[in-house]
């Protein structure tokens, strides 16, 4: 998920992910989530690692959805794009 959208100051945002990351913790199927900033163009945005499509389709609720643009202060929409990971590399 990410958004170019939003005209709240860098600051603010950056702070918003520490105020809300609670809203992921626990989410069922939600294997982790890394929050992006990209200073130069001031996008921002998520990378979510869920189980399986259904448990991220589950998690992503119209109101859930309401929520994170209002919070954000995101004009339009945000773009959710859906990717398969054929394999991953993990440092562990």
């Amino acid at each position: 998920c990410s958004s170019d959208l939003t005209r709240m100051p860098p600051g603010r945002v950056l702070a918003l992910y520490a105020e809300r990351a609670g809203n992921y913790r626990g989410a069922p199927g939600l294997t982790s989530k890394y929050y992006l900033h990209d200073p130069a163009s001031g996008a921002f945005g998520g990378v979510y690692l869920w189980e399986t499509k259904a448990a991220m389709e589950t998690f992503w609720t119209p109101d859930r959805l309401a929520d994170f643009k209002a919070a954000y202060a995101i004009e339009g929409e945000p773009r959710i794009e859906d990717f398969e990971v054929p394999q991953a590399i993990d440092r562990k």
